[in-house]
């Protein structure tokens, strides 16, 4: 072989040698993140089961959560104002302005005309 094959070969398996590296590592992260999602799920499902075995001992607590959830969206909904109610509030702000408008110009015409009448 000559010398320029001999160092493309030697730069070939120079970077297959980094790319098989490089993959190695990024198996090795996978591997430990995947542990670390493991062991959270785990944490998870202890925290719920606890959770749910402190509800299931107090059902009176649960219905009362829920009692108190329904009351609260009751309340909410009886006391929203819908679109059609704040378009009208909003269109009714809107011309009161311009009436006040309307009048200032009015009553500036008028200061005018006097003005130059005299």
């Amino acid at each position: 072989m000559n010398d320029a094959a001999t160092k493309k070969k030697s730069a070939s398996e120079a970077l297959n040698t980094v790319t098989t590296q490089a993959n190695t590592v990024a198996n090795h992260a996978n591997t430990a993140s995947m542990n670390i999602m493991k062991l959270a799920a785990i944490q998870l499902t202890n925290i719920l089961n606890g959770m749910w075995a402190t509800l299931m001992a107090n059902p009176l607590l649960l219905v009362a959560g829920a009692v108190a959830g329904l009351g609260f969206a009751l309340y909410k909904v009886a006391t929203a104002e819908s679109e059609a109610e704040t378009a009208t509030r909003m269109h009714n702000k809107a011309i009161d302005e311009q009436q006040k408008k309307q009048n200032e110009y009015k009553d500036n015409i008028d200061k005018l005309i006097k003005c130059h009448r005299g």
